[in-house]
């Protein structure tokens, strides 16, 4: 029940992962090394540095240059937001990595059914791809809704087989 759940999570989530995805790619463009200086230089601004780096002060009838304490602290709040760019870069690209990987199974899998089973596909795309009522796929298909819900349901059971083996997914079933 588990891998059938995961399989029928992402059939449901294939199309949002892919928005998502393109989404997160727009957003790296967004962050790109060009504006990570100035991605640097907005948080700075906002935590009270004002981009001047040095100022002159009198000490000991010397003049002296000298950071003031805001000015300081920005300077040293520099090296933690750089760490912090690139540990949401880092972020992005893994969500990038595990989307893509979800979709790259859906792909291959609904390719592989597709070969397999015409019905199979068709109901899968329609249901869960496209978000169709299983009436209107099963009113398309020229069958009764419960015939498209059993084949359905072997087309992710079969999804299953493709993607975890046969093994897996009759130890689920003697768990269950």
């Amino acid at each position: 029940m588990k891998y059938i759940k995961l399989i029928e999570d992402l059939l449901k989530n294939y199309e949002y992962n892919k928005v998502r995805v393109t989404f997160l790619r727009n957003q790296i463009q967004r962050l790109s090394s060009e504006e990570e200086n100035e991605y640097i230089r907005s948080k700075m601004l906002k935590g009270g540095y004002s981009g001047e780096v040095t100022r002159f002060v009198i000490e000991n009838d010397k003049e002296v240059a000298t950071l003031n304490n805001v000015e300081a602290t920005a300077d040293n709040y520099k090296d933690k937001i750089e760490e912090e760019y690139k540990m949401v870069l880092r972020e992005i690209e893994q969500e990038i990595k595990q989307l893509s990987y979800d979709i790259s199974i859906i792909d291959d899998s609904l390719e592989l059914i597709k070969g397999i089973n015409e019905k199979y596909y068709i109901i899968l795309k329609q249901n869960y791809v496209h978000k169709c009522p299983m009436e209107i796929v099963a009113e398309s298909m020229h069958m009764s809704r419960s015939r498209c819900y059993e084949l359905r349901k072997q087309a992710v059971e079969l999804i299953v087989k493709i993607v975890y083996g046969e093994r897996l997914l009759l130890q689920q079933t003697a768990e269950n």
